[in-house]
């Protein structure tokens, strides 16, 4: 565990910093913690809040972020040009109390792309997302290898939310080594246990044979069949959950998850990492061409 700040030396430079602001201005401070498993503190860092977003390609990295500190919805031709300039005004007006801190931990601007550029709508009412979602996350807590941070972002009008927020985040680093982290269970059901009972429609497997001819006979090289199925679950799925069980089952996939609310969320376990920066080199695997 790196050695971190003692809680006066978060107080003081919190209240340093207030001193210089006359607005209301983002703060942020990280704490190092022992070797913890991002994926299973989930639960307690998301016990208050809606958003939720995992990234883990454990052991290597896994990021958890939950909350929003600051976020935004859009959509249209510029979504790209607006979120690149949102990131840019939350981190420009950022400040940092933290010090010598590794880059896995510095403070991240989410985003959520969609295919389309305008809101995705279902005649179902099921799904209703945004083009682009970003979120500058309350929580973020990483870990690469053993080294392990805890991130709080908050708006700070005064020297008294200030404190407030140093205090949070002592009381949160506190919480998460005093607790026993949440081992989900091995035995949960599968998505093949889920959906061993709902039949292929017979339609489906004409469109399936109609695609490998199309193959075969040489007129297409390549063909991505999808279906949209509706299933009613008798009671609500965890994703950290069966991410956990994916990290076992499917260890060189990158498991994700985007919770915009308790209703709506998005998570799987990609085979292929589409690109990456690491220590300023970019690599690119684009299988699809």
């Amino acid at each position: 565990m790196t050695a971190g700040p003692t809680f006066r030396d978060l107080l003081d430079a919190a209240a340093k910093c207030c001193s210089k602001k006359n607005d209301a201005s983002l703060f942020s401070l990280a704490l190092p913690l022992k070797s913890v498993d991002p994926l299973l503190q989930l639960p307690l860092l998301s016990s208050q809040e809606e958003f939720s977003c995992i990234w883990d390609t454990f052991p290597d990295f896994c990021f958890v972020a939950t909350g929003k500190c600051q976020h935004l919805e859009l959509s249209g031709s510029r979504r790209f040009e607006l979120a690149q300039r949102f990131s840019d005004s939350v981190l420009g007006r950022l400040i940092d109390i933290s010090q010598d801190v590794p880059t896995h931990a510095l403070p991240k601007t989410l985003f959520a792309f969609s295919f389309f550029e305008e809101t995705s709508e279902r005649k179902n009412n099921l799904v209703n997302a945004p083009a682009v979602q970003a979120v500058f996350p309350r929580w973020e807590l990483s870990s690469k290898g053993n080294n392990c941070w805890l991130r709080l972002n908050g708006v700070v009008t005064h020297e008294a939310e200030a404190r407030e927020l140093v205090e949070t985040i002592w009381l949160m680093r506190e919480d998460i080594l005093n607790t026993k982290e949440i081992m989900y269970p091995m035995h949960i059901q599968s998505f093949s246990e889920i959906l061993k009972d709902i039949k292929i429609e017979k339609s489906y497997l004409s469109v399936i044979q109609r695609g490998i001819d199309l193959v075969n006979h040489g007129q297409l090289k390549k063909l991505v069949l999808a279906a949209q199925k509706t299933i009613v679950l008798e009671k609500p799925l965890e994703p950290a959950s069966m991410l956990f069980r994916l990290r076992k089952s499917q260890s060189s996939s990158c498991r994700f998850l985007w919770q915009r609310n308790t209703k709506q969320m998005f998570f799987g376990a990609s085979p292929e990492r589409l690109l990456s920066i690491s220590e300023g080199k970019l690599t690119i695997d684009a299988l699809a061409g």
